[in-house]
């Protein structure tokens, strides 16, 4: 994890505490990538694989169409395979102006309990990727991120 120069201000009072879930295997085959908890269900159900991050992820099910995919999500509900994302804690006095440092989110206007879905953002602004910060206290902060 490379901290941008917004992060190094406040590196001294923070601390970071990586947590990657279970894995049901280290490695996927033919270059797939590592396969989640999932990979058995999404095999079974004939999901298209692709390497995704790094991990073996369906991106669509042979049974379904996208469109009829997207409705029925819409209409019932799916199930999103979370294995691949990763949990960090930050702590330390200056944790959520870290986070909002380089998040869109009003992370230090936020109740403890309180959860955001916002963007991790590069130096220009652009969004690299969405994560869910979920304030623990005004010290402690709950990141869910893709892990790649």
């Amino acid at each position: 994890f490379k901290l941008s120069s917004r992060l190094r201000s406040h590196n001294r009072t923070l601390s970071f505490g990586w947590q990657r879930l279970r894995h049901a295997s280290s490695s996927g085959s033919g270059g797939e990538g590592e396969r989640t908890a999932l990979y058995d269900f999404h095999a079974r159900k004939s999901g298209k694989i692709v390497n995704f991050g790094g991990y073996a992820l369906p991106v669509q099910y042979a049974d379904q169409s996208i469109i009829a995919s997207h409705n029925y999500t819409r209409q019932v509900g799916s199930i999103f395979d979370v294995s691949h994302m990763l949990q960090t804690y930050v702590r330390g006095n200056d944790a959520a102006a870290c986070l909002e440092s380089i998040s869109t989110a009003d992370i230090l206007g936020m109740l403890p309990g309180a959860g955001s879905l916002t963007v991790f953002t590069n130096e220009q602004g652009c969004i690299l990727d969405d994560l869910i910060v979920n304030k623990v206290s005004d010290k402690e902060l709950y990141v869910v991120s893709n892990a790649a």
